[in-house]
C-alpha cells in the first residue's frame, strides 16, 4: 500500500488499544502463532507517527477524494 495520507491518533491511541483488546479471540489466535497484537499495533502506529511527524498515526491510501 502506498500511504499518501496520515491521521494523527496520538490522543486516541489508548482507546484504539482498548477497543482492539475487546477481540480476545483474535488476540489468542495470533498469540498462538507467536504475535503480540498490542505490540504490533503500537509499532505500526509509531512508525506511521514518525512518517507523519507525530507520536502515533494511521496511514491511508487515498484513491479518490471528494471535496465540498
Amino acid at each position: 500500500m502506498r500511504v499518501n495520507s496520515y491521521t494523527d491518533i496520538s490522543r486516541s491511541f489508548d482507546l484504539k488499544i482498548k477497543a482492539a483488546e475487546c477481540h480476545q479471540s483474535q488476540f489468542k489466535k495470533y498469540k498462538a502463532a507467536g504475535f503480540d497484537v498490542s505490540e504490533n499495533l503500537t509499532t505500526l502506529a509509531k512508525f506511521r507517527g514518525i512518517q507523519a511527524n507525530c507520536k502515533y498515526a494511521e496511514g491511508f491510501q487515498v484513491i479518490k477524494q471528494v471535496s465540498q
